[in-house]
């Protein structure tokens, strides 16, 4: 099975909240027409849509921000499982309270 196909399928058993197809989908076109580069997202749940941002192209990368720690452990598992944590940073903390550096388009 795809990896985010399990994804998907342990957030409807798990009742963890992801993006739904249609916002993903949506995100995921605006980053190919826009040649985004740089994605900072905040709720990272289990890793689901940055996953699929970062699948866009091996160029973008995703920077993301989780509060939950089993979320967080989750998400940062997900994205080696699929060879995507080389270009993901996980962050655990308070995205109100999170100091990060660089620049997302």
């Amino acid at each position: 099975m795809d990896q985010l196909l399990k994804i998907k399928a342990y957030a409807n058993r798990e009742a963890v909240p992801i993006m739904q197809d249609e916002g993903c989908d949506f995100i995921c076109n605006y980053i190919k027409e826009h040649q985004v580069k740089s994605v900072l997202e905040i709720g990272t749940a289990i890793g689901f849509s940055a996953s699929e941002f970062a699948k866009v192209s091996p160029d973008v990368t995703v920077t993301t921000i989780e509060l939950d720690i089993d979320r967080h452990i989750t998400a940062k598992q997900n994205f080696v499982d699929q060879g995507l944590d080389n270009r993901i940073t996980a962050i655990l903390g308070d995205a109100a309270r999170v100091e990060i550096d660089g620049e997302f388009d």
